[in-house]
């Protein structure tokens, strides 16, 4: 039973590492401030400036690279949409049980939204209020 599940990690990890490789060719390449500490999937990141890149179109593998100031990271959506035409790109934040947590990642250059999955605070639990979010700019990286 553990070389099953070894053999199937190993395999989820090289498919992994392929589509990472050939993510640029067909990405999105932007920037982005982050002026606050915040969780972003398993990765916490410090304040600072950041490149990401997403893949473009809603097919094939949704992970995106992350590069920072002392960090470098691959973030995959919980669950990715598009929507109609937005005017800007952004990371929308909520502070979850006292840390900044990226929620939503909405970018204008292809109109994907990546969702991520995020902690529930405690009064979430028990009341369903919504939660203020914070948003932060996403520019389109120069070439």
């Amino acid at each position: 039973m553990y070389f099953r599940r070894s053999r199937i990690f190993t395999i989820a990890a090289a498919a992994a590492v392929f589509g990472v490789m050939a993510a640029p060719a067909r990405a999105e390449q932007a920037t982005f401030h982050l002026p606050f500490e915040a969780r972003w999937g398993r990765v916490t990141l410090d304040p600072g400036e950041y490149k990401l890149s997403a893949p473009l179109g809603v097919s094939g593998a949704h992970m995106i690279q992350l590069v920072g100031p002392s960090k470098r990271g691959i973030i995959v959506p919980a669950v990715t949409s598009t929507e109609g035409a937005t005017d800007r790109s952004y990371l929308e934040c909520i502070r979850v049980n006292g840390t900044y947590v990226v929620r939503r990642y909405v970018t204008a250059f292809s109109g994907q939204v990546f969702n991520f999955a995020v902690p529930k605070s405690e009064p979430q639990r028990r009341a369903t209020s919504s939660v203020p979010a914070l948003l932060v700019p996403v520019e389109r990286a120069a070439k």
